[in-house]
């Protein structure tokens, strides 16, 4: 059975994504899996379990001198990938519904026009599922999963999940906490001056990520503050990986660096104040997360709203020794 799925971006939502995969060949053994992906992410698909193949597309910067010859060369790439038996698109937005309609296929699957982010996308499905928007995004990706294939993905399988990279510890004995101090807008970051009090109270080895010049000054800040934190540098997703996978616990904002602990099965912290912690976060006995317990509308994201920085760094804290004790 050849299936491909659409989940081009962005990079957390690409990670909790990608859990489906193993439901899939679990319950369907002689399944293909194709993955369609925006290429400035390729580098993690040479590490995802059981995926036979990415496909890279592109889909940034498209203004109107490229775009006919982006949209031709997308659409060139995905009709010579063959027939698919079915195309399932994770994204629900206009340009993935677009994508999964080039790939040739009799059955293909999307959100209803009331469960899509945008709802034109809807139009290019000819089987769509109604699971509503505001639900937690992994159980929307296993849900749509399970409606399009006809198979059962439940709770306990998200709970029991596999890795979702395949990648190797290494034999280093240095134990030590990361920090993910960087995020997509300035909302999702937890402020400096807490992450040197929580590094204060749990007496850890502590490393704090950056990968651009911005996130290379907050770790500035953050080491002035805590001057015991070694700020390290990610050039891509591999070091990333192997930082994260290294780890004894990650702690961060809504982002795909916290999310890949997650994706990883290592122990995490996410923490939430401008998005929504039941709708982009999956808890498990060593996955825990805060809020700032603000209301927040998933349709309508307030990147003015700061009240991330309302969680107490004492329970942070406390999570973490709790999580570790238990390890």
């Amino acid at each position: 059975m050849r299936i491909a799925i659409v989940r081009t971006s962005a990079l957390g939502d690409i990670i909790q994504s990608l859990v489906i995969i193993q439901f899939i060949k679990n319950k369907i053994p002689n399944a293909e899996i194709h993955w369609v992906i925006e290429d400035s992410f390729m580098e993690m698909t040479d590490y995802i379990k059981q995926l036979d193949k990415a496909i890279p597309v592109s889909t940034k910067n498209i203004n109107i001198t490229n775009a006919p010859l982006k949209i031709f060369r997308n659409y060139k790439l995905l009709r010579s990938q063959g027939i698919y038996d079915v195309v399932i698109d994770l994204q629900g937005l206009i340009k993935s519904s677009i994508l999964s309609s080039f790939l040739r296929t009799k059955k293909r699957v999307g959100f209803d026009r009331k469960s899509c982010r945008e709802s034109l996308a809807s139009i290019f499905y000819n089987q769509k599922f109604s699971i509503p928007y505001h639900e937690n995004v992994i159980y929307r990706y296993c849900e749509l999963a399970s409606k399009a294939l006809k198979i059962d993905i439940t709770k306990d399988d998200i709970l029991a999940k596999k890795s979702i990279f395949n990648y190797k510890k290494s034999n280093s004995r240095k134990k030590y906490a990361v920090f993910i101090i960087g995020a997509s807008f300035e909302s999702k970051i937890y402020p400096m001056e807490k992450f040197s009090k929580v590094a204060s109270l749990i007496n850890m080895n502590i490393i704090a990520i950056w990968n651009s010049k911005k996130e290379y000054h907050l770790g500035k800040k953050l080491v002035n503050f805590y001057p015991k934190i070694e700020l390290v540098e990610s050039r891509n997703f591999k070091e990333l990986m192997n930082f994260i996978s290294n780890s004894e616990i990650v702690v961060g904002g809504d982002t795909g660096p916290t999310h890949l602990a997650w994706a990883l099965n290592i122990p995490s912290i996410t923490l939430f104040g401008s998005t929504p912690i039941e709708r982009n976060f999956f808890n498990t006995k060593i996955n825990h997360a805060f809020s700032s317990q603000k209301k927040i509308n998933p349709y309508k994201i307030n990147k003015r709203d700061f009240s991330i920085s309302e969680i107490s760094h004492i329970d942070v804290a406390s999570s973490i020794k709790k999580i570790l004790k238990m390890k």
